[in-house]
C-alpha cells in the first residue's frame, strides 16, 4: 500500500509516524510504503529526517505523482482545500483530511460544492480520529473482539452481560466530555499541557483554536458515530451555554483574538438531547475523555480513557462491567480505518457529510459567540 502524507508536522510526529511503525511490527506481511511531503524537509536539505524509510517528495505535485493508495493531509486547516482539489484531478484512490475538515465557512461552502459530484465524495474522508471510538456500538451489537478485555475484578460478574440491542426510542441523552488536565505557572495561572508528553505546552493559543473547534470535533465526532447507528435523523442544533477562556473569564461579543479555554455546549442531534463539556485547563481532576449514554430504564453506557487506554463501562442497576482495550486512538484508527480503505463509496460520504455538518455548526458557534468575522 503505498501512503502519501502532505504536512510531517506535530500530528505526523506523535501520532501518525509510530502508529505506521507499529502496524509494520505487527503486520509484517502488509508492507506499507510511505511518501511525504513538507516544505521543511525538501528546502533544507541538510535538514536530518527524523523519519527512516520515508521517501521524500520534492513538492506537493511530486507526491501526487507516486499512483497513492491514500494520501494524507495533515497540514493547517486554512491549507485543506487546495490541497483537496489538487489531489482530486491525480489517481491518488483515497484522500483523507484531519481534522477540521476546513478553516471557515467559505471554504466549507466550496467543499460542499466539490462533493456533489459523487465521484469526488467517494473519494474524501474528512477524518477525526476519534471516530474509531466504537467500543459501544460493538459492545452493544454483540461484536466485541479480543482487543476489549473484561475487567473481572471491576465487573459484577465474570461473565459478559447480555445487553439487548439499542432501539431510537431507548436513548434518553449523551453527554461527552473532554476535560483536559493542566498545570500551573509561578503565577497560579493554568497551563496547557502537551497531549502526547504530557510536558508544558509552550505554545499560546488565540481564535479559532479554542477547545470549541478544536476539541469540540473530537466529541461531537465520537457522539454522532454512535448516534448513527441507532437514528435516520442527523440534524445538529448546538448552541454555548458557557465559554471561558483560559482564566475563567467570559468570551466577550467582538473579541476575535482571546481563544476559549472552557465551553459547555448544549442542543439535539436529530430528537436526542446532547451535552459537551469542553475544558483545556481542568487542573488535576482533568482526564475524562470520552461520553456517557443514558438509556431508558436507568442503564448507562460509558466510554473514557484510562491513561493512554480506552475504557468502556456498561451499569444496569446496582450491577455494572468494565472492559479495557490498550493501544493509541490513532494506532486502532489507522489499524482498523485508514488500512482498510477504500471503504464502499456511501460509507465514505456519509462520514465526510458528518464532519461538515460538524464543523459548520462549531464554526456558527464561534460567530454567534463573537460576532460575524
Amino acid at each position: 500500500m503505498k501512503i502519501g502524507i502532505v504536512g510531517l508536522g506535530g500530528i505526523f510526529e506523535v501520532a501518525y509516524w509510530p502508529a505506521f511503525q507499529q502496524f509494520q511490527i505487527e503486520y509484517p506481511d502488509q508492507p506499507v510504503q510511505l511518501f511525504g511531503y513538507d516544505p521543511k524537509y525538501s528546502a533544507e536539505s541538510s535538514l536530518a529526517s527524523p523519519f527512516h524509510n520515508l521517501t521524500f517528495a520534492t513538492s506537493y505535485s511530486d507526491l501526487l505523482s507516486f499512483d497513492l493508495d491514500l494520501l494524507l493531509i495533515l497540514t493547517p486547516p486554512e491549507t485543506h482545500y487546495d490541497l483537496v482539489v489538487e489531489a482530486l484531478q491525480s489517481d491518488t484512490t483515497s484522500i483523507v483530511i484531519e481534522k477540521p475538515v476546513v478553516a471557515n465557512l467559505e471554504q466549507l461552502a466550496q467543499l460542499r460544492r466539490l462533493l456533489q459530484d459523487q465521484a469526488y465524495a467517494t473519494r474524501v474522508l474528512a477524518l477525526d480520529h476519534w471516530s474509531g471510538r466504537n467500543g459501544i456500538q460493538t459492545l452493544v451489537n454483540h461484536q466485541l473482539d479480543g482487543s476489549w478485555q473484561l475487567q473481572t475484578e471491576h465487573s459484577s460478574t465474570d461473565c459478559v452481560p447480555d445487553i439487548p440491542i439499542i432501539e431510537p426510542q431507548d436513548i434518553l441523552n449523551v453527554e461527552g466530555y473532554l476535560l483536559e488536565p493542566c498545570g500551573f505557572n509561578q503565577q497560579g495561572e493554568p497551563i496547557a499541557l502537551n497531549f502526547a508528553t504530557g510536558l508544558e505546552d509552550s505554545r499560546q493559543f488565540f481564535h479559532p483554536d479554542g477547545v470549541i473547534l478544536d476539541i469540540g470535533t473530537h466529541v461531537l465526532t465520537m457522539m454522532r458515530e454512535f448516534l448513527a447507528q441507532y437514528c435516520s435523523n442527523h440534524s445538529l442544533q448546538l448552541q454555548a451555554k458557557v465559554a471561558r477562556d483560559r482564566l475563567g473569564n467570559d468570551i466577550a461579543s467582538g473579541d476575535v483574538k482571546t481563544a476559549e479555554g472552557e465551553a459547555l455546549l448544549e442542543g439535539h442531534c436529530g430528537s436526542v438531547p446532547i451535552r459537551l463539556h469542553l475544558n483545556k485547563y481542568a487542573g488535576l481532576e482533568g482526564g475524562q475523555k470520552g461520553m456517557t449514554v443514558h438509556l431508558v430504564g436507568g442503564r448507562r453506557l460509558i466510554l473514557d480513557r484510562q491513561g493512554a487506554d480506552e475504557l468502556m463501562i456498561y451499569c444496569d442497576g446496582k450491577q455494572h462491567w468494565q472492559w479495557i482495550r490498550y493501544g493509541s486512538l490513532y494506532q486502532h484508527t489507522i489499524f482498523d480505518l485508514l488500512l482498510n480503505l477504500p471503504l464502499a463509496g456511501n460509507v465514505i460520504a456519509s462520514m465526510t457529510s458528518r464532519r461538515m455538518d460538524e464543523v459548520h455548526s462549531l464554526l456558527n458557534i464561534q460567530q454567534g459567540l463573537r460576532g460575524k468575522h
